[in-house]
């Protein structure tokens, strides 16, 4: 047989020689970027497990000024509806907060407390907002003090009306009190027109009756948006049988 020779012996070798200088700069690639991911991955851990160690447990009790323990306290996270506890039948809570979060003890007729979460034991005492107890509401032909009213009755003042840009009283009240629903009417109407006011749904007794609330404007039957909403001290709105039975609805 034949030898076969090999007519381009330096262009093998280039090949061969291109071949191994790829393969090992490729090796040093992977070897370097080996460290960079074990270093990404060891900074991730360590930012999860700071964040984890940031987290408290705070407990502690509600009273009153009597040192009697409050149930249903509203203990929560100031500027976070999703963290949150209520106090128990001896007045205890436990929640799981960011350390140094700011705490919001509130309850119906007390002032609010605000503390700093800092894992430890909390007792706090509760003072009586004298300001809402002693808000007066109107109620037939008298008033009473809101504390001591049964019925469902919400308050609007002077503030809130004077606050909004509006033309009449309906639109002040538009969205202000919970169920008082206020549309406008079908056939449409201008900027300042009336609106359409109905109480906690339509409460329609019977065929060929009003939905529409009973107002009273100092103790007489009036239309509510003939009045500037500036000149109104407060609106009392009854919403329900017992708080508006003085009327005989």
């Amino acid at each position: 047989m034949t030898e076969k020779t090999n007519l381009f012996p330096s262009l093998i070798r280039f090949r061969e020689t291109n071949r191994l200088k790829m393969a090992i700069a490729a090796s040093i690639m992977l070897w370097c970027a080996t460290p960079q991911q074990a270093a990404a991955d060891t900074y991730e851990k360590h930012e999860i497990a700071s964040v984890q160690q940031q987290k408290v447990k705070t407990t502690g009790t509600v009273v009153d000024q009597n040192g009697e323990a409050m149930i249903g306290v509203s203990v929560k996270v100031k500027d976070n509806a999703t963290m949150g506890a209520i106090t128990d039948l001896e007045g205890k809570f436990s929640i799981d907060t960011p350390k140094g979060a700011t705490l919001e003890i509130s309850y119906i007729g007390y002032k609010t407390v605000t503390v700093k979460a800092e894992g430890t034991a909390l007792n706090i005492t509760m003072q009586e907002d004298a300001e809402v107890l002693d808000e007066v509401v109107i109620v037939g032909y008298g008033s009473q003090k809101k504390v001591n009213v049964t019925g469902a009755v919400s308050m609007v003042d002077s503030k809130v009306i004077e606050s909004r840009p509006v033309s009449n009283v309906s639109q002040a009240l538009q969205g202000v009190v919970p169920g008082l629903n206020l549309t406008v009417p079908t056939a449409g109407g201008a900027l300042d027109a009336g609106m359409n006011i109905s109480i906690r749904g339509a409460g329609t007794i019977g065929d060929g009756s009003s939905s529409s609330p009973l107002i009273l404007i100092d103790g007489m039957e009036g239309d509510m948006n003939s009045i500037n909403p500036n000149d109104i001290e407060n609106i009392s709105v009854l919403k329900d049988a017992a708080a508006s039975s003085i009327y005989g609805s």
